[in-house]
């Protein structure tokens, strides 16, 4: 039984040296951008793009030849601002003027293929690329200093709300502390997200999600520097 325990510890401890595995969570910001100079929802459109925020689990896989392959996860809450924007109010005989603010929330699934090099012990740096799923679950809307009007709208699962985007990110890692197989490694990842098609609009609105991110991800079964 002994025996047994020790090629089982070291077949795995083989098995991790050969191969690298990176399981990640992250937090940031991100800003829905339009590529030409209209607002985000279009020409006419009194919504102004502002920060929003995000969250996500990440995964990867690294091949011998430090190719990577990787799963990214996101749950995004996009925010806008329509200034002095005018609305009825329950409780006041005349409409009221101030800022609006928006959120619309969406999952996001991108698959990444990307190049790792590690340039020291303690940094790496990571450059992904691949295509990205955004489904728009849910939008949230408030009239600022009256919580009476706020409106949350969660929708149904729709073929209408699916998007479709390319993504681009480059992942830059600090090791905080490692063993013989595995590290603790800090994050900081920019990613931006091409869109097509955002809305479903007749004329095909594109748009871009840049975003930015700090993380913390366990590195498992690294080679020994």
């Amino acid at each position: 039984m002994k025996q047994l325990l020790m090629f089982l510890t070291f077949a795995i401890g083989f098995q991790l040296s050969a191969q690298t595995h990176r399981i990640g969570f992250k937090f940031g910001i991100n800003q829905l951008l339009s590529i030409d100079e209209d607002p985000p929802f279009g020409g006419g459109s009194p919504w102004e793009s502002k920060s929003g925020f995000g969250y996500g689990l990440s995964y990867s896989y690294s091949f011998n030849n430090r190719l990577t392959l990787g799963l990214d996860l996101n749950h995004l809450a996009l925010r806008f601002k329509e200034y002095d924007a005018s609305r009825s109010v329950e409780g006041y005989d005349e409409r009221v003027v101030a800022d609006a603010v928006l959120f619309t929330y969406y999952y996001a699934c991108g698959l990444d293929l990307g190049y790792n090099w590690r340039f020291s012990n303690l940094f790496s740096l990571q450059l992904n690329f691949g295509p990205s799923f955004i489904y728009y679950y849910k939008q949230k809307s408030l009239l600022e200093g009256y919580n009476q009007t706020l409106y949350i709208a969660d929708f149904d699962f729709s073929k209408d709300r699916i998007y479709y985007g390319i993504n681009l990110s480059v992942k830059q890692s600090y090791t905080v502390y490692q063993d013989w197989n595995y590290r603790i490694n800090l994050t900081a990842t920019l990613r931006n997200t091409y869109i097509f098609d955002y809305l479903h609009r007749n004329n095909s609105i594109d748009r871009i999600l840049p975003q930015a991110y700090l993380g913390v991800e366990l590195e498992l079964g690294r080679r020994r520097p």
